[in-house]
């Protein structure tokens, strides 16, 4: 009798335990957040982006500011190859690429040896990409697949954590090419079984150019603001959308001369799905 009763005891402990366990709300839990996709799988990528530029130069006498859109839509996929330590090997193919040159000219598609082009690349837990293997490209990296910086997290996160990365970013104006952007990320909430985890992102850049021979210069300033979600099960992000402004003072270095503006709205929207 004794024994039944230290028993029941027993159960009724390890009934508690798990009780308290499924009590635990989802907030209050630890998940990594990785990109680690199958091997086997195919993800299809969309990529929308348009890039609005306004410039004015007081030295252009009788000329107004000029402005100019100019956007990218490409298609693309990721098959994963073989798992590694540090990551996923990746094969990238691109199947369409169409843009349309800040001219404002009529969207063209680009030459077809871009269409079908072919790339290895490292895909890392935190979401960095190295290009190992250009192909076609004579070992140099093709504008469609530059390597990106990490963007997740090195450790597990509870929803309302919060992280920072540095990313380097190309701005496009003039020679300077990259600035460096100090993002703040966020885990704003996760799915109800927890598979997708929704991020935000915000941050600012500041970027002083090299001085030219003529004693020019160049400043950039602006900031990052955006959102994506990481679907856990399939190991990718499936959606990310961007907003990067910048506001570039470009000086000549010659006496009485005025510097001239340029403001720069990159809109980026990169969307993912598990297909065939």
């Amino acid at each position: 009798m004794t024994s039944l009763r230290v028993r029941a005891r027993g159960v009724r402990r390890v009934l508690a335990l798990a009780g308290l366990l499924v009590a635990v709300p989802a907030s209050a839990q630890r998940v990594r957040l990785e990109i680690r996709p199958q091997v086997g799988d195919t993800i299809h990528m969309q990529l929308d982006q348009e890039i609005e530029m306004n410039s004015s130069s007081p030295e252009a006498s009788g000329a107004g500011p000029k402005s100019m859109i100019g956007s990218t839509h490409m298609r693309t996929r990721a098959i994963p190859l073989r798992r590694l330590v540090s990551g996923t090997l990746v094969l990238a193919v691109t199947d369409s690429v169409a843009i349309a040159p800040m001219s404002g000219t009529r969207l063209a598609a680009t030459p077809r040896p871009v269409e079908g082009a072919r790339m290895t690349m490292i895909v890392k837990l935190d979401g960095g990409m190295e290009v190992i293997d250009t192909g076609e490209h004579d070992g140099e990296t093709s504008p469609f697949f530059a390597p990106t910086p990490p963007m997740l997290p090195d450790a597990a996160v509870n929803v309302g954590g919060r992280w920072t990365r540095s990313l380097d970013l190309p701005i496009g104006i003039g020679s300077g090419g990259m600035a460096r952007v100090q993002a703040n990320f966020r885990l704003d909430s996760l799915s109800g079984n927890g598979d997708i985890a929704y991020i935000t992102m915000n941050g600012t850049l500041s970027r002083i150019g090299t001085p030219s021979r003529g004693g020019g210069s160049q400043r950039s300033t602006g900031t990052l603001s955006g959102r994506m979600q990481l679907d856990r099960r399939l190991g990718w992000i499936t959606d990310t959308y961007l907003v990067l402004n910048v506001r570039t003072v470009i000086t000549a270095g010659q006496p009485g001369s005025q510097a001239a503006q340029v403001q720069m709205k990159v809109t980026q929207r990169l969307r993912a799905m598990r297909g065939s």
